[in-house]
């Protein structure tokens, strides 16, 4: 499914630090008050020879603001007229409304409308709503010159890869969709990122907000790959689905430059993760992945499962290993994790958690 037909909560799924002029590192987000959106850098360190699973927390620059006059299916009609948007491909982001959060790919903007696939008025888009537009991550702008990854001087041996997950994937243990890696050019091939798979340039790989990705180093050395973005002022839906017929696999991250903890996350509240009824068979699970992990396809280092309460263990967060408390258990900025829903009913819910910052 293409970035273009990302589905509401109402049909199945999503398709989809360093300091450069930062105001302050990321990591110091939770001590901080400011007046207006910040600018910061957020360093995300991947070993030798080794995968870092993570997300990206930062934002590119919002392009335009402004609230809906009115709604007619995927159109948004505002006040005044929406500036040129320049070429690259946008999304649409709702920061206030049944949508907070919500991002749309922007298809046309003409005068004093935006156009996005989705019939937007049947998703509950209402007059005064806000919303912003800035053009999605990609590659060549997340990543410019391989980004701080090993840069590959043979073309059919790269040095480092990313690989994308895809939102829409069936089951659980998914595979990763597709692979990228940064060449530095030579007579028959120009520098820039290429597909693994067909050697197509990627350059232009849009990087869907909604799943986390991999950086694979496959050289000795460590390497750092420094992410200068607009920290998020509103918040973010992510989207989780289980399925009937089977478990399914979400891979999602920490959308904010800021640890959550379980107990505040609202994975629970918001149904992405459902309560369990038997303490040691539990339904939901949540696994994450470690920060700064070591070697290849490293596995999730920590396991989590929220029980309902019984006469022998209270309600809450829990430890799938040694079924210790876990509410004060941290997911890190950035953080990938997988939320497993276990088989039950085909449903699809957002998880909005709030920003664990002041702005």
């Amino acid at each position: 499914m293409s970035i273009t037909q990302k589905l509401s909560k109402r049909g199945a799924f999503i398709a989809a630090s360093l300091v450069l002029g930062a105001a302050f590192a990321a990591s110091s987000l939770s001590a901080q008050s400011v007046s207006t959106t910040p600018v910061g850098a957020v360093t995300t360190t991947v070993k030798a020879n080794s995968d870092e699973r993570a997300g990206i927390v930062l934002q590119r620059p919002s392009l335009f603001t402004s609230k809906v006059s009115s709604v007619a299916s995927g159109t948004l009609t505002v006040s005044g007229t929406v500036p040129s948007l320049g070429t690259e491909v946008k999304y649409v982001k709702f920061t206030s409304g049944a949508q907070v959060g919500q991002w749309f790919t922007l298809t046309a903007s003409t005068g004093s409308t935006l156009k996005v696939v989705e019939n937007l008025a049947t998703l509950g888009v209402v007059a005064n709503d806000t919303f912003e537009v800035r053009p999605f991550w990609t590659l060549a702008t997340l990543l410019p010159a391989g980004g701080g990854l090993p840069a590959s001087s043979e073309f059919y041996d790269p040095s480092s890869f990313v690989f994308f997950n895809d939102p829409s994937a069936v089951g659980i243990n998914l595979a990763s969709s597709a692979s990228y890696f940064y060449f530095v050019g030579d007579a028959d091939n120009a520098a820039g990122w290429y597909n693994n798979g067909d050697y197509s340039s990627g350059n232009n790989a849009i990087i869907n907000p909604d799943v986390s990705i991999i950086f694979r180093n496959v050289t000795g050395q460590n390497k750092s790959i420094v992410t200068v973005g607009e920290v998020p002022a509103a918040k973010i839906a992510i989207t989780v689905a289980a399925k009937a017929s089977a478990a399914q696999d979400n891979i999602i991250y920490n959308p904010y430059p800021a640890s959550l903890t379980l107990s505040t996350s609202g994975l629970l509240s918001s149904n992405a993760v459902r309560p369990s009824s038997e303490f040691y068979d539990p339904a939901d699970q949540l696994f994450v992945y470690a920060v700064g992990s070591t070697g290849l396809n490293a596995a999730t280092s920590k396991a989590y499962f929220y029980f309902v309460g019984d006469a022998d263990n209270a309600a809450g967060w829990y430890d799938s290993a040694d079924y210790s408390n876990a509410s004060s258990a941290t997911i890190p900025s950035g953080a990938a994790f997988i939320i497993r829903k276990a088989r039950g009913t085909n449903t699809v819910v957002d998880w909005i958690p709030s920003l664990p910052y002041t702005l």
